[in-house]
């Protein structure tokens, strides 16, 4: 059985035209595309079938920094990013 990829990071593109997105199933053309994109972490081998919904994979499994701002919150009304501007008005 061939080994799977999924596109773990960002999508895949030939010129303007996009190939795979992130979640999805991507097949590299040889070896030497199949390395460059796992080195750098945009590509991650799957194990067992994938069929069925591409985008499942994307939930995430915790190796990636979450976005900023989402999460800690709560730090005492200490302020924080983006606190400035919201007291409009005051």
């Amino acid at each position: 059985m061939a080994k799977q990829y999924v596109v773990a990071r960002g999508e895949i593109q030939n010129g303007n035209k996009v190939i795979a997105r992130e979640g999805e199933e991507y097949k590299p053309s040889n070896a030497a595309e199949r390395d460059r994109l796992v080195s750098r972490g945009v590509l991650v081998e799957v194990e067992g079938s994938r069929k069925g919904s591409g985008r499942a994979a994307s939930s995430g499994s915790g190796s990636e920094a979450p976005p900023a701002g989402s999460g800690q919150q709560g730090d005492g009304g200490q302020g924080g990013e983006g606190s400035g501007d919201q007291n409009l008005g005051s």
